[in-house]
């Protein structure tokens, strides 16, 4: 968990999100530990899992969230900045602090992103 609001500017620098880092009291760094790791494909889907129960559980608690995932392309400098071990392979960044604002973004219809076999 970052907030200290210096580190949290080094991470803003690192992303076109920057602005929601900047101000967002909490980020939460995900990462998936490596040394334990034993097939990655589920490794990675249980992370995403784990992400989606952390922001539905911060939305219990009047909490909004973002889910940043264009700062991976420095992924390697977020864990220099972090100063993580090297068996920690970053996976996302989430922001959480109160909402400024109520907001509903627009989704594509089911029809369109689910394949139906018959």
């Amino acid at each position: 968990m970052v907030t200290d609001q210096k580190l949290r500017e080094e991470l803003a620098k690192l992303t076109v999100s920057g602005r929601i880092i900047r101000e967002a009291p909490v980020s939460v760094a995900v990462f998936m530990d490596t040394s334990v790791s034993y097939h990655r494909e589920k490794d990675l889907q249980a992370i995403g899992a784990c992400i989606q129960n952390m922001m539905l559980a911060a939305h219990c608690m009047g909490l909004g969230t973002v889910w940043l995932g264009e700062i991976l392309k420095n992924k390697e400098k977020v864990e220099e900045l972090l100063n993580v071990p090297k068996e920690l392979d970053f996976m996302a960044l989430v922001a959480v602090g109160y909402p400024a604002r109520e907001g509903r973004s627009e989704r594509k219809p089911l029809n369109e992103v689910i394949l139906k076999w018959l």
